[in-house]
């Protein structure tokens, strides 16, 4: 759980919040009796955790040094038995672990160079020797200590892993006045890793670091280091011998000059050289040494040994001058030894001295100071070494050579690697630079790639003998980045608000957000938090020392942040402002209360001038938004802000509002009235909170009154969250019911009065008055147009509604001309009311006052205007009835409108046509349900052309005149039709023809357009089907089409034979039109086409006058098969002035023996009678081509018979035809018709 708390407590706010909510309330509560609930982004501060005492403990806590179950180290004594342990084991392949914080000692260390090392407890400031362990409370360290402190020993020659699993080595307090290396491991040669160093200080030795000193094949990982650490201010002589390298020199007669090479990778850069010097031996082979002359860096060497003073300065190589008299002779060097005598000091925030080495998520904080050299990460690297991810922000100092991440890189033969890395701490030396100080003589690169520096120095001091190769490097201080040198690649300024800017860091520097734990396993790079107005940090970092809390109420906050979350409450806030840590007292404590709900920074609050001194306990009372701001002060002046969220306290309910069609109710109260809806009605529910908000809206519906307590008891689950759409849709009674809680936990209740959807069906709308007329989904009738709707009402759980009116209501107010039908279905009686006036007497222009904007204006046409028809008085109204009868309303209206007489000049488009029952006040208790009623538009013209159908009519006929006087038949194909007007593919409906017939007016008209008299017309035949039709006394044909008003087409035949009429000779024409009539015979006018048929008269300027008749006995009209023949004798009479008389005889045979088919056939007369005929053509034949002229007083028949055979004709009716000729022209025609049975 340790382990999880520390890991947990590097998260940032986002993360934080969740996760530590329950774990940090519970340790608070328990360790320090405060409720926390907090934002915490800060690692936990060190709880109450005992202090070391100073013993040694005689084992680790547990372990057996394995990688799974590691030397268990847990406080302060089992540390310092480590110590004892590696003076004789370096624990190499071994595995230790931290299991808990340890106090080394429990004072607030300080140091500065005027007062040395202080030491506060409880608040004093005491002075502590340098090199003792003895504080006192005066400055000169004068008079009887006070205390002393826990002084801890380096831990030296380590090889093993040591992890610290994210604990704290708290007071850590390492010196000693004769050491050289100094640090919590010197000579460090194994792993360190998840390791907090705060509140310490390292003190004395000219290799000092704050983690270790000399580090060789060293792996640091996830490392803080915070406190100080302080080199010697006088230098290490060391002395330092190292082997030249020279091959053997041959020698010769002649003299020459070899050379030994001292090159090394010693660094020296910073010191001071006190002496150099080289010693050792040779031998001479294939000579003498009388022979032979030797010199070294002009020094003559004899007896073969040497020591020769170099002087102070180091030299990559001296000469040596030989000669000889041999011609065959060798020199050869023997133990040489090149000797430094040097005055050295540095110092490492982490390392002082590295060698081979990897650093990753590596934090310094400490101030930093060497004599010679100081690095905020590395004072000195000549080898290998790669730093990821890390940064410095302490101050670093030093005499001659300061770097922010390293301070001197020289004389390496490897890469050097350092990215993602930063420097912000100040930067104090004769040559300094804010990432490296000096990079001098390295064989290979320098990879410097997405790092930058904020610090007033340049990012690099001075660059010599040596390739360093940039990317993604910034800075923001001063005109130039290097000092002296140059680069690969350049160094960009930029401004330290985008290197506080998550976007800009991600962006242009690869610096990875953390996620989780979980992703870093993963991602390793996902490393970096990014805070509030602040630089990037990696997760294990704190953000400022020293840490504070704001305790409010059941939450605390302990850093500064500018995103601020509503926190509310609803009682009063108290809150407290102390350290967060007994190991980090304050020295002074201010706080500040603003009311704006956005984040001050901390420029702003530096502005401010109105800082409170925090003395105890602080109350708010008032209702509002507050943010309090802390200002600490620690006994180093640090100042640190911290904030909370936005404190917001809510100590009232919420404002709330439901409203329903124009109606609105505000609080909880039992149902009174009643508000009557006729179609789907939206609920709408408002609530605000100002100060909280509001956290939920729910509803509940029913029918029933309940109380404040019924809906406390009410079951959570019958309340539905209000998401703007409450709809009521269905028939019936509600009450709705609404609950609002805000942010503090308030609830507030209020509900509508009673809601009644009920309301008139609106069953049919048929367009005309008869069930059987048309009936379209789109309506669209002429401006004449007669339309009927049927309206009803039947409901067992109404009331008796008494002293209420009932009212057409139109959406239009109806033109003057209308009349309105009412039909009482159930009463069983006809109103009807005529609107007399185009004003505006139904309220229709004043219907929307003071309502809404979505108001439609209605006319309302009371039903007490009607008038009771059929009963012989015209002033009969009708009375107002209830429709009661035993606990069941019932009406039923059928309303026909009329517009038959209207005058109406304009288009009226979604006409609704309905009733509403009004209550003594005119408020619709009873509408008609909208959903159910049908709307229709009425239009008069369309483009300006009027909206009335027309008749129409249409014919195949193909122009060719009739002859008159003639035999002929003539077929026509008519069509009928009502010739309807179009909107958008929808049919404007005339009702003008409704319950009509549609026929045909036939009429003859010479050229003039004079109708022919129908005399002219006995040898015409008009037909149409099995019925033949004739002129009428107004010398017209009237055919009905017996079709009603359909579409339809007949085929009109006229049959014409030939005569004598003696009608003008000319052009004249059949004229044919359609008309609808109610009898299909009468008419008042025609349809809008007329078709005109050609009729010739060709025949001679005047009549002929003549007499012809055909004389047969009735006996005859009746032949009895059962007689074998029979005789039938004619008188044939004929006069007037015909020029070549003669008269003809044909047979017909009826083609059926019935009244309804009147239609015969020629048949051959000869093969009905015995008698000789005498042929003209064709199945006809002569009677006499020279008949004997009727005269009076003698008055002459042409007698003539035929003698039958009865057996040669079928029962059937028969005629014979007989006809008058002039030469070849037809002057009349006689049938006399039989019958043979």
């Amino acid at each position: 759980m340790l382990i999880v708390r520390k890991i947990i407590n590097k998260l940032s706010k986002s993360q934080k919040i969740t996760c530590l909510i329950v774990i940090l309330s519970l340790i608070f509560l328990l360790s320090i009796g405060i409720p926390t609930l907090a934002r915490f982004k800060n690692r936990n501060t060190i709880l109450t955790v005992p202090v070391w005492d100073g013993s040694v403990a005689t084992s680790y806590r547990k372990g057996n040094g394995t990688v799974g179950d590691p030397y268990i180290i847990s406080n302060g004594s089992e540390l310092a038995y480590f110590y004892t342990q590696l003076q004789n084991n370096d624990y190499d392949n071994n595995y230790f672990a931290l299991s808990n914080d340890i106090v080394l000692n429990d004072g607030v260390f300080n140091y500065d160079e005027e007062s040395g090392i202080t030491y506060i407890l409880n608040g004093e400031t005491y002075y502590v020797d340098h090199y003792s362990n003895k504080y006192y409370d005066n400055v000169n360290r004068e008079g009887n200590e006070i205390g002393s402190l826990n002084t801890f020993n380096s831990l030296n020659g380590f090889k093993g892993s040591f992890d610290g699993k994210s604990f704290t080595i708290y007071g850590l307090y390492i010196t000693d006045e004769n050491s050289d290396e100094l640090a919590l491991f010197t000579d460090l040669k194994g792993d360190i890793k998840n390791l907090y160093v705060q509140n310490s200080v390292v003190h004395g030795g000219t290799i000092t670091a704050g983690i270790a000193s000399i580090a060789n094949d060293v792996s640091l990982k996830n490392i803080l280091f915070d406190g100080y650490v302080v080199g010697r201010k006088t230098n290490l002589t060391k002395s330092i011998n190292t082997k030249p390298s020279v091959s053997d020199i041959s020698l010769s007669s002649v003299e020459k000059t070899d050379y030994i090479d001292l090159t090394n990778n010693i660094p020296f850069i910073g010191s001071e050289i006190v002496s150099t010097s080289i010693t050792g031996n040779y031998v001479i082979t294939g000579s003498d040494e009388e022979s032979t002359s030797i010199k070294i860096n002009g020094v003559e060497i004899t007896n073969g040994s040497f020591e020769i003073d170099l002087g102070s300065v180091i030299l990559d190589k001296i000469p040596v001058e030989t000669s000889t008299n041999s011609d065959e002779a060798t020199l050869t060097f023997l133990n040489l030894s090149y000797n430094i005598e040097y005055n050295y000091a540095v110092a490492g925030g982490i390392i002082a001295v590295s060698d081979n080495t990897t650093i990753e998520n590596v934090i310094n904080k400490a101030y930093v100071y060497g004599n010679n050299i100081s690095g905020g990460i590395v004072g000195v690297t000549t080898s290998s070494l790669n730093i990821n991810q890390s940064y410095n922000v302490g101050n670093i100092d030093s005499e001659y050579v300061s770097g922010g991440l390293i301070s001197t890189i020289e004389k390496s033969n490897n890469v050097i690697v350092v990215s993602k890395s930063y420097n912000t701490g100040e930067i104090n030396s004769l040559n300094n630079g804010g990432l490296i100080g000096v990079a001098s003589n390295n064989r290979d690169s320098i990879l410097l790639s997405n790092v930058f520096n904020t610090s007033n120095n340049y990012s690099i001091g001075t660059i010599e003998g040596t390739v360093i190769n940039v990317t993604n490097a910034y800075f923001v201080n001063g005109p130039t980045a290097i000092k002296n040198g140059s680069t690969n690649g350049n160094f960009v300024l930029t401004s330290m608000e985008n290197l506080k800017t998550s976007n800009f860091l991600i962006d242009n520097l690869s610096l990875n957000e953390f996620v989780s734990f979980a992703d870093l396993d993963e991602n390793n790079q996902n490393a970096w938090v990014f805070e509030y107005d602040s630089l990037p940090i990696l997760f294990i970092d704190d953000l400022n020392n020293p840490i504070a809390n704001i305790n409010v109420n059941l939450y605390s906050w302990n850093n500064f942040s500018g995103e601020l979350n509503k926190v509310r409450l609803n009682s009063k806030i108290t809150f407290n402002i102390e350290a967060a840590s007994e190991l980090i007292p304050l020295k002074e404590i201010y706080y500040y209360i603003s009311n704006s709900t956005e984040a001050l920074t901390k420029d702003e609050l530096n502005e401010v001038t109105s800082w409170n001194s925090y003395s105890g306990i602080v109350q708010i009372t008032e209702e509002g938004f507050y943010v309090v701001y802390a200002k600490v002060i620690d006994y180093n002046d640090n100042v640190t802000y911290l904030n909370t969220d936005i404190l917001v306290l809510d100590l009232s309910s919420s404002s709330a509002s439901v409203s329903v069609d124009g109606k609105t109710w505000e609080d909880l109260r039992e149902p009174t009235s009643y508000i009557y809806i006729g179609k789907p009605t939206q609920v709408t529910i408002e609530a605000v909170d100002n100060l909280s908000g509001v956290s939920s809206i729910k509803y509940y519906i029913t029918d029933e009154i309940l109380s404040e307590k019924d809906l406390e008891e009410l079951s959570e689950s019958n309340w539905i969250t209000y998401n703007d759409d409450i709809s009521i849709s269905e028939v019936g009674t509600y009450i709705v019911y609404v609950k609002v809680l805000d942010n503090c936990d308030y609830v507030t209740y209020i509900n509508t009065d009673y809601i009644v959807f009920d309301g008139y069906n609106y069953n049919d709308l048929i367009i005309g008055r008869n069930p059987s007329s048309y009936i379209e989904e789109q309506v669209y009738i002429t401006d004449k147009s007669t339309i009927t709707m049927n309206i009803n009402y039947s409901n067992s759980s109404s009331k008796d509604l008494n002293n209420h009116t009932h009212n057409l209501i139109s959406n239009i107010l109806l033109p003057k001309g209308t009349k309105i039908t009412l039909i009482d279905n159930v009463l069983e009686k006809i109103y009807e009311y005529k609107i007399s006036t185009d004003v505006d007497i139904y309220g229709y222009n004043n219907s929307c006052n003071d309502k809404g904007p979505d108001c439609l204006n209605v006319a309302t046409y009371p039903f007490v205007l009607f008038n009771e028809i059929g009963t012989g008085s015209t002033d009969k109204p009708f009375v107002e009835n209830s429709y009661y009868d035993k606990g069941v309303t019932t009406e039923d209206f059928t309303i026909v409108l009329d517009l038959s007489n209207t005058n109406i000049s304009t288009n009226y488009n979604d006409v609704m046509l309905y009733m509403e029952l009004h209550d003594s006040d005119g408020i619709s208790v009873r509408p008609t349900l909208y959903n159910t009623i049908k709307k229709f538009n009425i239009y008069s013209n369309i483009n300006e052309e009027d909206t009335s159908a027309d008749l129409y009519l249409t014919t195949d006929y193909n122009g060719t005149p009739i002859e008159f006087n003639s035999d002929s038949l003539t077929n026509i194909n008519i069509t009928s039709k009502i010739n309807y007007k179009y909107i958008n593919d929808h049919k404007i409906i005339d009702t003008l023809y409704e319950d009509k017939k549609i026929g045909l007016s036939i009429k003859l008209v010479d050229s003039d357009g004079n109708i022919v008299d129908r005399s002219h017309l006995k040898n015409f035949i008009f037909r149409i089907g099995d019925e033949e039709y004739y002129p009428d006394k107004d010398n017209t044909l009237h055919i009905d089409l017996t079709s009603g008003i359909e579409e339809v087409t007949k085929t009109l035949t006229i049959i014409t034979s030939e005569n004598n009429d003696v009608l003008a000779k000319g052009l004249y024409y059949f004229k044919i039109s359609n008309y609808s009539s109610y009898d299909g015979y009468h008419y008042d006018e025609l349809g809008s086409t007329e078709l005109s048929i050609p009729v010739n008269v060709t025949g001679n300027n005047s009549r002929i006058e003549y007499d012809f008749d055909v004389i047969m006995d009735d006996t005859n009209r009746l032949i009895n098969k059962t007689n074998d023949n029979v005789k039938v004798t004619f008188d044939i009479l004929q006069n007037g002035s015909l020029n070549n008389p003669n008269i003809r005889v044909s047979l017909y045979k009826k083609n059926q023996l019935t009244a309804y088919n009147q239609d015969y056939s020629l048949v051959d007369l000869s093969s009905y009678v015995s008698d000789s005929l005498n042929l003209f053509d064709n199945k006809v034949y002569y009677v006499s081509t020279n008949p004997v002229k009727y005269e009076a007083p003698n008055y002459l028949y042409n007698h003539f018979e035929l003698n039958l055979i009865t057996d040669n004709f079928e029962n059937n009716g028969y005629k014979f035809v007989f006809e008058l000729y002039d030469n070849t022209k037809k002057i009349g025609t006689i049938e006399k018709h039989f019958v043979v049975r």
